[in-house]
């Protein structure tokens, strides 16, 4: 296994989600949230009460969720797409790094003055940030065997998967086309997909 360091109850799921990826129709891996204790529940283990999600982008999850349960229709079909967030699968000694960005969101969120600092950082791109070197090894183990095209609902699974030679969907969520959105634009095996009308008009004249 590509990462010994992650809770023992989950290396069983981290394999299931791997290979799920590997044989569904729709692969989607994005970065958005820890959700561990639902990820349990989902591969019928026991769940614990007293465990809290950790929500990075609500946005950028409920769009890959959308995309999920469109794909679905009635129920979850693993046949039809499987939908992987590679936040699940940090090491524990990097989950620290993914708790830290969390408590900073909210902070920010509470301070309008701090929300406009974070747009515009935004804008010019997140390459330093600490948490996507913590993302790199799962989303590289996750897609090591996927032989279809992946759809990526945020641009930190995509640059990581089409460095790797992967045939990637590259779904442009935010509202400003950022410098990371053209890292790897040149290469043959990236696509790129809109979500709404704004980012269209500005990446797609």
């Amino acid at each position: 296994m590509q990462n010994n360091d992650i809770a023992k109850e989950l290396k069983n799921i981290y394999q299931a989600d791997k290979k799920l990826l590997e044989n569904t129709q729709v692969p989607i891996i994005t970065v958005s949230a820890a959700f561990k204790e639902d990820l349990k529940g989902l591969h019928h283990q026991k769940e614990k009460d007293n465990s809290t999600d950790i929500v990075l982008s609500r946005a950028h999850y409920s769009m890959a969720m959308g995309v999920a349960v469109q794909a679905w229709g009635e129920k979850i079909d693993p046949k039809k797409a499987w939908l992987v967030d590679s936040t699940n699968y940090v090491s524990n000694q990097a989950f620290k790094s993914v708790i830290f960005t969390h408590e900073i969101g909210k902070i920010i969120a509470r301070w309008p003055i701090l929300k406009t600092l974070k747009d515009m950082v935004d804008k010019f791109g997140r390459s330093k940030m600490p948490i996507l070197d913590n993302v790199t090894p799962p989303t590289i183990y996750l897609g090591s065997n996927i032989k279809k095209t992946i759809l990526s609902m945020h641009i930190v699974t995509g640059n990581i998967l089409a460095s790797e030679g992967k045939k990637v969907m590259q779904m442009i969520t935010d509202p400003h086309v950022r410098s990371d959105y053209l890292e790897n634009a040149q290469l043959p095996n990236m696509r790129f997909l809109v979500f709404d009308e704004q980012p269209k008009q500005i990446f797609l004249p």
